[in-house]
């Protein structure tokens, strides 16, 4: 989606799945945009973390709101010129409109339920990982086994790490037959993942049938204070023509 840093016309992928706005590499040396050292953040991805000095900017701008910053972080990250992350996103209700392709910005509390019907409530959050990371759970249910994932907009495909892959009682010579591939991530070294097909897979009210997701056989990597990122992420496989209603606010998820 389009979005203005310090006055350079960027491209950056929505993402409700990372705590954190970034911009990467090839954006910042192509746009001279300043890093000082005078500040670093950690992103922390599927496969483990990384730590980088920030970018020194000070605002971004979203179809004509501009949002205050401070600095943001920079990463290898290859797809587009960065993500737009919750550190930003969490500010407001987001109505996100797959099939038109286009985002809504409210203001927290500004309305109660989405200004569309019909809208199906889904889930409210994890107090703990909303506290942490402004994460939105939501139950999924996989084979008949139910869990927990995070909805990734920045995410092609859903996926399920170990947590999950133990609840399935799925092992890895179970997936020995399965396509594997090297996947690339923003924070830690790209992992080896599998294209596991299951038989169904419920998400609120829409229902998937013979659908093939990545399975990533390592742990969830720690985010401190004893919390483990989620293992489950919902991504846009599911969602890409569905209706979304994020609010931060109240904590509630709507399709």
């Amino acid at each position: 989606m389009p979005v203005t840093v310090d006055g350079h016309d960027l491209h950056l992928m929505l993402d409700t799945g990372d705590s954190l706005t970034m911009l990467s590499e090839k954006a910042v040396q192509q746009w001279h945009i300043p890093q000082s050292g005078r500040t670093s953040s950690a992103s922390v991805g599927m496969a483990g973390g990384s730590l980088r000095s920030d970018a020194d900017v000070t605002s971004v701008t979203i179809g004509g709101v501009t949002i205050p910053v401070d600095h943001l972080t920079v990463n290898s990250w290859n797809g587009s010129d960065g993500l737009l992350g919750l550190d930003i996103l969490g500010k407001y209700d987001l109505d996100i409109d797959g099939p038109n392709r286009t985002l809504g910005l409210y203001p927290a509390h500004c309305v109660a339920v989405p200004p569309w019907s019909p809208a199906t409530l889904v889930v409210g959050t994890s107090k703990t990982l909303w506290i942490h990371n402004r994460w939105l759970e939501m139950p999924i249910e996989i084979d008949g086994v139910p869990g927990m994932g995070i909805v990734d907009t920045g995410s092609s495909y859903t996926t399920i790490r170990a947590p999950m892959m133990r609840k399935l009682g799925l092992t890895e010579a179970d997936l020995a037959g399965d396509k594997h591939f090297t996947t690339h991530v923003t924070a830690g070294a790209d992992p080896q993942v599998y294209a596991h097909k299951f038989h169904t897979i419920r998400l609120g009210p829409v229902t998937a049938h013979d659908v093939a997701i990545e399975v990533y056989p390592g742990e969830p990597p720690a985010l401190g204070g004893g919390l483990r990122a989620p293992g489950i992420l919902v991504g846009q496989d599911l969602l890409r023509n569905r209706h979304v209603w994020f609010s931060w606010s109240t904590g509630r998820l709507y399709l």
